[in-house]
């Protein structure tokens, strides 16, 4: 897998470059954006039990995005709104 760094967000591409993975998010915004071209949203992308996430409200995604992974805005108690086209 390619890892990179596209502004706060840890992305990687599969082996077969056939996903681009969002595995993780840094971001401290309030909302928060994610980059065009992310196909699949992993586990926990967005906080984790020991690490939760009261910041990020609203997520916004891609139309590229086809598979969220379970949990992946667990732990985010503050979430009141995800938009996805």
């Amino acid at each position: 897998m390619q890892n990179k760094t596209h502004n706060e967000f840890i992305i990687k591409t599969s082996p077969y470059g056939d996903k681009t993975i969002l595995y993780a998010s840094l971001v401290s915004d309030s909302v928060v954006s994610v980059p065009d071209g992310v196909t699949d949203i992993n586990f926990f992308a967005f906080a984790e039990e020991h690490n939760p996430n009261d910041t990020i409200t609203k997520i916004i995604l891609p139309d590229t995005v086809s598979n969220i992974e379970q949990n992946a805005f667990a732990f985010c108690r503050a979430i009141t709104e995800v938009r996805w086209p």
